[in-house]
């Protein structure tokens, strides 16, 4: 048996993010000796161990301790934060150059640097989505796929493969959303038989261990179905059959012995004998008080019904 489903399901992500923008800002470059040349991305170390990156690559003037060689150039911190809004005033070293070579100094405060927190989809707001929506899909396909069996067929739930054809989420991981929403199709295969070939198999393997004084019923018999294998269309199990005994006693019978009795007798004449007798539920209408509350004294008024334990 095969269908196809598809649904919608969204929920609120769970994931966070830090978003924001870099400072930059102009720094003035002091040289001692020949001109240099400063590739871009060369690390440019800050105050509080602030890490800038040189924008551009620049040639650097030259000159001595007395005239320093001045150049001027843009930097910008390498990450996102307020804290690199450096005020003016402040010295930098260059790559791993000496202080002695070549230094840094801003003359007027950096700014732009920010950062804030935002929801953003994660890896698990994906995979937990995408696990309720398939389970309650799947959910959906045992019933579409049991409206296709007759009354006398069994569907066996505990073996039910699906694949996802088409998987669509609103947002990537990562990206910043308050709410994840998934379109998902699913193509499902399940597996019916004969429910009377079936029932036929388990009484023939169960009744010569059915003990003495209980009777084998239809509607007594369990199956769990564990799956094996699939060779070119053929399905093997491993069936484990269970049946819940009834005692073999007619209700009729039954119904004529405890006539006209008080309830408690009746307990204690069931339980002596009726094999495998656990409880009984007695239910009189309409109920009278004292010596009046028997059980009728015809028994066609008497129902009895005959049930294994939950």
């Amino acid at each position: 048996l095969s269908a196809s489903l598809s649904g919608e399901k969204t929920k609120p992500t769970s994931g966070t993010k830090t978003v924001g923008e870099k400072a930059k800002g102009e720094v003035v470059l002091y040289r001692v000796g020949p001109s240099l040349t400063l590739p871009s991305g060369i690390i440019i170390h800050g105050p509080e161990s602030l890490k800038f990156t040189l924008e551009e690559g620049i040639s650097v003037a030259s000159g001595s301790a007395s005239t320093p060689g001045i150049t001027k150039t843009s930097i910008a911190a390498e990450a996102i934060g307020s804290q690199y809004n450096l005020a003016g005033g402040s010295y930098f070293k260059i790559g791993n150059y000496s202080s002695s070579d070549i230094e840094g100094k801003n003359e007027s405060a950096f700014s732009g640097g920010s950062s804030r927190e935002i929801s953003a989809v994660s890896a698990s707001d994906q995979e937990t989505l995408e696990e309720e929506l398939e389970a309650e899909l799947k959910d959906e396909a045992i019933e579409e796929l049991k409206k296709n069996l007759s009354e006398n067929s069994l569907f066996i739930e505990d073996y039910l493969t699906a694949t996802s054809s088409s998987r669509i989420f609103s947002s990537k991981v990562g990206d910043e959303a308050s709410n994840l929403k998934l379109s998902l199709t699913l193509d499902v295969k399940g597996i019916g038989l004969d429910k009377s070939r079936l029932t036929t198999l388990a009484m023939g393997i169960l009744n010569d261990k059915v003990p003495e004084g209980f009777v084998l019923r239809e509607g007594q018999i369990e199956v769990d179905f564990d799956f094996e294998q699939e060779t070119a269309g053929v399905y093997e199990f491993n069936a484990l059959i269970k049946a819940n005994l009834l005692p073999d006693v007619n209700p009729d019978e039954i119904a004529k012995k405890i006539t006209g009795k008080y309830p408690v007798l009746a307990h204690d004449f069931l339980e002596r004998e009726v094999p495998g007798f656990t409880k009984a539920e007695i239910r009189i209408k309409p109920s009278f008080p004292g010596k009046l509350g028997t059980l009728p004294r015809v028994a066609k008024n008497i129902e009895v019904e005959i049930a294994a334990e939950i």
